[in-house]
């Protein structure tokens, strides 16, 4: 499901129009955004936490040079599921996602 399939689905659940479905959807990720750039999380419980992770400077090896390399730290964002994503998924089998 892409991102206006969504919007649609949303505003057929909740009666809402996909306009305004669409600037609540927005606003969800411009606040995600904004708390995540002051380094902090996000957290909807139950359902997702977002938050910012260090990653420490380590080797890696470029492939087109063929050479190892330098990668500076960066901070990057992990993202955990809550409980709902957790039951919704917990009947899927393994064998059907990896051919």
């Amino acid at each position: 499901m892409n991102k206006q399939e969504a919007i649609k689905a949303i505003a057929n659940k909740t009666g809402f129009t996909q306009v305004d479905t669409q600037k609540t959807l927005q606003a969800l990720e411009d606040l995600a955004v904004e708390v995540l750039a002051r380094g902090e999380r996000l957290q909807l419980t139950g359902f997702l936490t977002l938050k910012p992770v260090p990653r420490a400077a380590r080797k890696g090896f470029d492939p087109i040079k063929g050479e190892a390399m330098d990668i500076p730290p960066t901070v990057g964002v992990a993202a955990k599921s809550g409980e709902k994503l957790k039951k919704a998924v917990e009947d899927l089998k393994y064998e059907d996602f990896v051919k």
